[in-house]
């Protein structure tokens, strides 16, 4: 089955004045796009960890970061033009990948993103819903040990790769 938030991405995809074409493998193409951005998503707030509150972004992530909003705000300014507004999106996540940002430059690109997605609404700001636990308690020793831990983090909705890769500490 499909996830209410992988069904919402679907749906806010297609243009309002468009005919949705309702397929599997819409949904498929769907999950993907939302694992991608979701990737991205913890990518940056890893990163992120221990800046400076007050950090400034470089000239390189703040150029990138004022593009992407003209982009993606021009794209949804005409005529909620989705199509565009995820290229834009997909285009800025492809350039996280290749800044390789400090966290600095993290601190201020995960913002960026936070803010986009506050008009899709699809992804998680939970790291262990989505999949990804702190260093601590990956590497805590007593975590790994500790089967009942495993259970519980199941019982919270922890991702079964996730729980795989806390198991795999022993």
């Amino acid at each position: 089955g499909y996830s209410p938030i992988e069904l919402r991405y679907f749906l806010i995809t297609n243009h309002y004045r468009q005919q949705l074409n309702f397929t599997n493998d819409g949904l498929v193409a769907a999950r993907s796009s939302l694992a991608r951005l979701q990737k991205a998503r913890n990518l940056l707030a890893e990163r992120a960890e221990g800046a400076p509150p007050d950090s400034q972004p470089t000239s390189v992530a703040a150029e990138r970061i004022a593009q992407f909003e003209r982009d993606y705000g021009g794209a949804l300014d005409d005529d909620l033009n989705v199509s565009n507004a995820m290229a834009a999106l997909f285009a800025f996540v492809a350039d996280i990948h290749r800044l390789e940002p400090n966290a600095s430059d993290a601190v201020h690109l995960l913002r960026t993103l936070d803010r986009a997605d506050h008009v899709l609404g699809v992804l998680s700001r939970d790291v262990v819903r989505a999949g990804l636990f702190s260093r601590e308690e990956l590497t805590s020793a007593d975590a790994a040990r500790d089967p009942s831990q495993l259970e519980a983090l199941f019982a919270e909705g922890a991702s079964v790769p996730a729980l795989r890769a806390l198991a795999q500490i022993r």
